[in-house]
């Protein structure tokens, strides 16, 4: 009981850090408005990955090539993304972003910054892939609204939409022209 008494004090001393950080986290975290891109150092940062390590600002084309991988992860605006008028039509049309309130970053999708998701060749870019279409995947991080390419070549030994789907480890909910998905680890 004494050792659970002492450590709760240490605690008690140090929790306006915990306070302090946490709070931290949720605004720039110590980088100031305006920041480079944590990447490519050019552009201003404007983004983070919420289920990224760390609280790294990045521009639109940063962001994307990062999480060409990880298109479900979620993203954060910082307040000079948007300008408030383009902020509030945001709102009002895609409710992803709303306007920055100067207190806290508002979340917005990859598929608003600009990722579109090559199937058929791992990420990689295909010669014959086809619009973007906007699919709906269901995770357990949340239901995600993302723009995918499919593949239209025989590299892949079929060019059938539900067969990439499920390479990219999505269960399509239908087989024919497929517009939503479950994550295997969903499924799971």
């Amino acid at each position: 009981m004494k050792f659970q008494v002492d450590l709760l004090a240490e605690w008690i001393k140090r929790r306006q850090i915990f306070v302090d950080e946490m709070l931290r986290r949720e605004g720039l975290a110590g980088q100031s408005e305006g920041s480079p891109c944590s990447q490519c150092g050019v552009h201003p940062g404007h983004l983070r990955c919420v289920d990224c390590t760390g609280s790294m600002l990045f521009c639109s084309s940063c962001i994307c090539a990062k999480h060409q991988a990880d298109p479900l992860h979620r993203i954060e605006v910082s307040p000079s993304f948007f300008s408030p008028v383009v902020a509030h039509m945001h709102s009002l049309t895609t409710r992803l972003i709303q306007r920055w309130n100067g207190n806290f970053f508002s979340r917005t999708s990859l598929r608003e910054v600009g990722l579109v998701v090559q199937l058929g060749h791992d990420g990689a870019e295909c010669s014959h892939s086809h619009q973007p279409i906007t699919l709906t995947i269901v995770d357990i991080t949340g239901i995600h609204v993302i723009a995918v390419r499919f593949c239209d070549c025989g590299n892949i030994g079929t060019s059938e939409h539900y067969v990439q789907m499920l390479r990219a480890d999505w269960w399509p909910a239908t087989f024919k022209r497929p517009r939503t998905g479950f994550t295997i680890r969903v499924l799971q």
